[in-house]
């Protein structure tokens, strides 16, 4: 097989900008780490609601997702070719990264962990934990310092 792949899960519609960070810093690592590494960067949005006439709505919606992606990895400074960008749309987050990453036999993912403040019992339920517990490979759960 090829390069390792590394599925880095980016939350475009919930702005977190010490977490994008804390992300990209360690996508930076693992990069430098091992210079073959592709990075597949995800985000997972909800489906259009009206099937009917929101093809267009959804279009502009994916577009405006990629260009999101495309400046989240902007500082990277990759190669042509190591990076790519997709916007899959899903009710389930959780279950599109972990299918995304079964496809594409991915080797690692890496997550925004949950906010710090939120309970035991509702980091159980997160996208973050699902993923945790079912991914065929190894999960990193990124959280900014402070």
């Amino acid at each position: 097989r090829g390069a390792r792949v590394v599925l880095v899960a980016i939350a475009t519609q919930h702005t977190n900008e010490e977490r994008n960070e804390a992300l990209r810093a360690e996508a930076r690592r693992l990069v430098r780490a091992a210079p073959d590494t592709r990075l597949a960067c995800v985000a997972v949005i909800r489906p259009a609601s009206d099937p009917a006439g929101a093809a267009l709505g959804a279009t502009s919606q994916r577009i405006r997702h990629l260009v999101l992606l495309r400046h989240w990895t902007e500082g990277l400074d990759l190669a042509p070719g190591q990076v790519t960008h997709h916007v899959i749309e899903s009710g389930d987050a959780a279950e599109a990264l972990l299918d995304y990453a079964r496809r594409n036999h991915v080797d690692q993912v890496l997550i925004g962990a949950p906010p710090r403040d939120a309970a035991l019992g509702g980091l159980v339920g997160t996208v973050a934990m699902k993923v945790m517990a079912s991914a065929p490979c190894t999960v990193t759960v990124v959280r900014p310092r402070g």
